[in-house]
C-alpha cells in the first residue's frame, strides 16, 4: 500500500473507517496514526479531519497541543468554560480564567480537584482555519499554553455543556465576554435592527465595560453571571443552567 498523506486521502480514508456508523452510535475521541504507510503524518491533523466529517463532536487538547481522551482532564473535574469568539479568547483570558477560579472556590462548594480552565473552539465560527486543519492546529497551539482546548462542531452553546457533562458533576461555570454578548445579540435576537444600532452599542459598552463587569459580579440588577449566560446561550432549557 503506498504511503498515506495529510491531506485529500484523509476524508476517504476515514469513511471507510466509519462505514454504516453514525455519530449517534459511535464518537471518535482520538485517532492514533502509526506504521510506515502513515509515516510523516500527524495524528491530530487526521483527528480534526475526523471532527469535520461528523465522526466526533469534540476533542480536547492538552497543555502540550497533544489530543488525549476527554475523560482524562475533565473526569470529576470542576470546569471554567469559555468559548472562543471565532478561535480568539480574549486579551486576558488568563487573568479572567484566575478571577473566574477564585470566585468558585468562593463559593464554598466542595471539591477534592481545582478548577480546570477549558477554552472550546467552534469550527463553524471560524474563519479560514475553518477549512484547513493545519491552520487550526496551529491556533490550538497557540491557546494550548492558556487552558485545555475543546474543539467542538455544535451550533449552540448549551451543547458544549452538555459534552463536558458526560464526564464530570462537578460545577461548571461559563465566561461570557462583553464582545460575545453583544455578538449573540447582533446574530440571534434582532439582526435588522441590530445593523443600524449594535455599533453605538458596542461603543457604549466600552465605556461601561468596568462598571457592567462589577455589576455582573455582584450579581445586580438581575444580571449576574446565571442570567448573562442564560441569555448568552440562547435556547438553552432553563433547567440545564440551574443544574450546570
Amino acid at each position: 500500500m503506498p504511503p498515506i498523506t495529510n491531506g485529500h486521502p484523509q476524508p476517504l480514508f476515514l469513511a471507510g473507517l466509519f462505514d454504516d456508523l453514525t455519530s449517534k452510535r459511535l464518537e471518535i475521541d482520538v485517532l492514533e496514526i502509526t506504521g510506515p504507510v502513515f509515516a510523516g503524518n500527524d495524528s491530530r491533523l487526521w483527528c480534526l479531519e475526523s471532527l469535520r466529517n461528523g465522526m466526533s463532536h469534540g476533542l480536547v487538547f492538552d497543555a502540550n497541543a497533544q489530543v488525549v481522551e476527554p475523560s482524562t482532564p475533565l473526569h470529576k473535574r470542576p470546569l471554567l468554560v469559555q468559548r472562543t469568539l471565532g478561535g480568539h479568547p480574549g486579551p486576558s483570558a488568563p487573568k479572567v480564567f484566575q478571577a473566574a477560579r477564585e470566585k468558585l472556590l468562593t463559593d464554598g462548594i466542595p471539591s477534592d480537584r481545582e478548577p480546570l480552565a477549558v477554552l472550546e473552539i467552534n469550527t463553524p465560527s471560524l474563519g479560514s482555519a475553518a477549512s484547513d486543519n493545519t491552520e487550526l492546529l496551529g491556533l490550538i497551539e497557540q491557546l494550548a499554553p492558556i487552558a485545555t482546548i475543546l474543539v467542538t462542531n455544535y451550533p449552540e452553546g448549551y451543547q458544549v455543556l452538555d459534552y463536558v457533562r458526560r464526564y464530570t458533576a462537578a460545577p461548571i461555570r461559563v465566561i461570557i465576554w462583553i464582545s460575545m454578548f453583544l455578538q449573540l445579540l447582533e446574530e440571534r435576537m434582532f439582526p435588522a435592527f441590530a445593523r443600524r444600532h449594535v455599533g453605538k452599542l458596542r461603543t457604549t459598552a466600552g465605556h461601561r465595560c468596568h462598571h457592567l463587569c462589577r455589576s455582573h459580579a455582584q450579581g445586580r440588577s438581575g444580571c449576574g453571571p446565571r442570567q448573562l449566560s442564560r441569555r448568552s446561550f440562547a435556547g438553552v432549557p432553563q433547567q440545564r443552567l440551574a443544574n450546570s
